[in-house]
Order: C-alpha cells, then sequence, then structure tokens
C-alpha cells in the first residue's frame, strides 16, 4: 500500500547523498542484549539486498554513528548451521564505506567472536535470531528451522540426519560455565503462526516425521494447537534446546523477545510490521546486532 510516507522517502532518496542516507534508515525495534546492541529492521525500512552496494552502503553510513568499525554479513539461506570466526579471512567479498570494512558473501549461519566495534548483519524473514554471551566471547546466529533440525528432502519426505544444529554447534565455543552465560531469542516468527498440518498434500509425512523427531527429544510444548492446524513454536524449540544444552532456567524463560514476524502491527490494525515468508513475502528483514567501541 502507498502511503504519504513511502512518497516522501521515495522522494527524499532520490535527491539524498550517500552520507545522508543514514537519517533515512529507521529501525523498527532497538534493544540491547548485554554487551551487544540490536536494530531490527522492518518493512518500513525499505532495506534491499546485502549483495546490492547502495544497501551496504546506506547500513555502513547508519552504523558509522553507533561505533562500528567492521560488518561481518551471513546469508543463511542454506540452512547448513556452519560457523564462521569474525575473521575477514573467512568472508569472501569485501566492501568499505564511511570508514567501516564490510565482510560479506559467506552461506553460514553464524559468526563467533565479536570484538567492541564488530557487527552481525543478517536478512531473514520468519527465523529468528539468537545472540549468546558467556564472558567477552558473543555469537550471533541465524536460527532457522533447518538451521536447528535437519532435514532432506527424498520423493517429497523428510529425512531426519542427526548432525548437530547451529545452537548445539555455538555452545561448543562457550569455554567458560554455560550455566553463567546468557541468551537472546529475536525477530522470528511466533508460536502459533508456523503452520505444520500433517494433512499438507506434499509436506504431510515431512511435517509427522519432523513432529516425532521434535517432540521426542525436545518435548510436545514445541508444537502448539491453533484453529488453523499444528504449528512448530520456533521460540519454545530453541528455549528447549538452549535449556538441553546447559543454559540456566531464568535465562531460558526471558529470551524470547515476543515478536511475531507473521503478525505484528505497528499499531493496532495498522500496516504490518515485519517482512515474513509464512505469508509469502518475498522482501526480509535485516537483523543488526553490534558491540559498540568504548568510548
Amino acid at each position: 500500500t502507498t502511503t504519504w510516507r513511502n512518497i516522501i522517502m521515495s522522494e527524499a532518496l532520490a535527491v539524498a547523498r550517500p552520507d545522508e542516507w543514514a537519517a533515512l534508515i529507521e529501525p523498527t525495534s532497538v534493544s540491547i542484549c548485554g554487551s551487544s546492541h540490536v536494530k531490527l529492521f522492518g518493512r518500513a525500512s525499505d532495506l534491499g539486498r546485502i549483495a546490492d552496494q547502495e544497501t551496504r552502503q546506506r547500513m555502513a553510513t547508519h552504523l558509522s554513528h553507533c561505533g562500528v568499525r567492521r560488518i561481518f554479513a551471513v546469508n543463511g539461506e542454506e540452512f547448513n548451521a556452519e560457523l564462521v570466526l569474525a575473521d575477514p579471512s573467512f568472508f569472501p567479498h569485501h566492501d568499505k564505506h564511511a570508514g567501516i570494512d564490510i565482510f560479506y558473501g559467506v552461506h553460514a549461519d553464524a559468526v563467533v567472536g565479536l570484538k567492541p566495534g564488530d557487527a552481525f548483519w543478517l536478512r531473514s524473514a520468519d527465523c529468528p535470531t539468537v545472540v549468546m554471551e558467556a564472558g567477552d566471547l558473543v555469537l550471533v546466529m541465524h536460527a532457522g528451522r533447518d538451521s536447528l533440525v535437519t532435514r532432506h528432502w527424498l520423493q517429497g519426505k523428510g529425512h531426519l540426519v542427526n548432525r548437530p544444529g547451529v545452537v548445539e554447534r555455538a555452545t561448543a565455543f562457550i569455554k567458560t560455565p554455560i550455566g553463567e552465560a546468557s541468551a537472546w531469542i529475536l525477530c522470528g516468527i511466533g508460536r502459533g503462526s508456523f503452520l505444520h498440518p500433517h494433512d499438507h498434500p506434499t509436506y504431510g509425512d515431512s511435517n509427522k516425521a519432523l513432529y516425532e523427531h521434535i517432540t521426542k527429544r525436545w518435548g510436545h510444548s514445541t508444537f502448539v494447537g491453533t484453529s488453523r492446524g499444528l504449528s512448530l513454536s520456533m521460540p519454545d524449540l530453541i528455549e528447549s534446546q538452549l535449556f538441553e544444552f546447559g543454559f540456566a532456567a531464568s535465562v531460558v524463560a526471558s529470551a524470547w523477545d515476543g515478536v511475531d514476524t507473521a503478525t505484528d502491527r505497528r499499531t493496532n490494525n495498522s500496516e504490518l510490521t515485519w517482512w515474513s515468508a509464512s505469508r509469502g513475502d518475498k522482501d526480509r528483514n535485516h537483523v543488526v546486532v553490534y558491540r559498540p567501541l568504548e568510548t
């Protein structure tokens, strides 16, 4: 839907210099997770693909005012549960703008070891982002369903493989007592919005296999019954995994930020807040987690 705000933003972008783009990016949500700051950019932020130079320039300009000097952007579209270090050698592409080095192009789900001045950047629609902090170690990951529980498709049926998921792999990097670590679940689809019907004409059998595997290991709270059918609760699945791998119950209980990318609206009965793959959206939200330089 065209709004006066969209028209004004489009006209402003047409005449704006690159160093003015920062003021035109409006985060949908801003929060703090331990030593990290989080900026979530939804539908109103009008951001494109990370592969597009204009998008990188706009984001770099925006973050140059936030104490960021390096951006590490991952592509989680393969759901491969791979982790890379916050080290330029892991990233095939490099760009620089507004004094910030931007490293991008790697197919991975997580970045390990953000230092002050570093930022994690991800495009996502419905897949939650998980932040872990243990002492000075900060890990940030794309926690999509198939990054948490591997599923391979053969002849329309899901075959589960016992490869560790991204949350389990991330915990292996934590050397301090994990019961003292913190975790947050950000900007993902909510408890009753990720439908997995057993009678789906294409994915019914694989949905049943997934249900049996997940509930056997992580409990029936990971699925929620709704008027539209059975829904996989991503917050509950991630919380159950965090608890299994040693995070304190008090940390797990307060981890989820309450966002539902499928249903949230900016105000009552107004425009939708986030892009959502569950609605068939092709655009994506942008998630930035950064540790500002100490001043």
